[in-house]
């Protein structure tokens, strides 16, 4: 199994009571600066993990040429209907980020909100390749992923470090210095942080 969580299961269960805390439906300021400051013209931008689609709703209204894939079909769903109920037009694929179903060079930009800090320890070198082999030379790839001082509050998953990231990535990106910030996620702060990096 590549993944610790069954994530068919929590987005099809994901009614009522049962609500995803990440899933607010409303984009990240740091992320909404960044882009309308630094991705001009008509980026082609895929989404990884892109769950309900918030961030596709907003770099499809911003005239980007958008993408979002998912493993899970439920989430997908929502993505779709949510698209349809803000007129965002964007593509929308099931399927795995350690086999992602496209081309080489395919995309200008990968945007990875929360997609990375939920891949095993024994699968992040197969995930990194895969974002390589669809990204173009030059493009950048976007992470907001779990900081250390998550971890170090006695947050769960799968440990890794700043260092830990700058050694998968550093080899094949320019890496700019880390932002740490708090995710509000159901009013509770979440201790991320966010990566920039351009492929070499």
């Amino acid at each position: 199994m590549h993944y610790p969580i069954d994530w068919e299961r929590e987005y099809d269960e994901a009614e009522g009571d049962h609500h995803l805390l990440w899933e607010t439906g409303v984009p990240e300021s740091l992320f909404v600066a960044f882009t309308c400051r630094e991705i001009g013209g008509r980026a082609h931008v895929l989404d990884v993990g892109c769950g309900w689609g918030t961030d596709l709703v907003f770099l499809s209204g911003r005239g980007h040429c958008c993408t979002g894939v998912d493993i899970s079909l439920a989430a997908l769903t929502h993505a779709r209907k949510r698209g349809e109920e803000q007129g965002a037009v964007f593509m929308l694929v099931q399927g795995d980020a350690l086999s992602l179903p496209f081309g080489q060079d395919v995309f200008d930009v990968i945007n990875d909100r929360g997609c990375f800090h939920h891949i095993l320890p024994s699968r992040r070198e197969p995930f990194v390749a895969e974002i390589l082999r669809v990204l173009r030379k030059g493009g950048i790839y976007l992470l907001r992923c779990f900081s250390e001082k998550y971890f170090n509050s006695g947050g769960a998953g799968h440990r890794f470090t700043g260092n830990d990231v700058k050694g998968l990535f550093s080899p094949y990106f320019a890496m700019r210095a880390p932002v740490e910030y708090e995710s509000i996620v159901d009013s509770i702060p979440v201790a991320m942080t966010w990566w920039i990096m351009k492929r070499l």
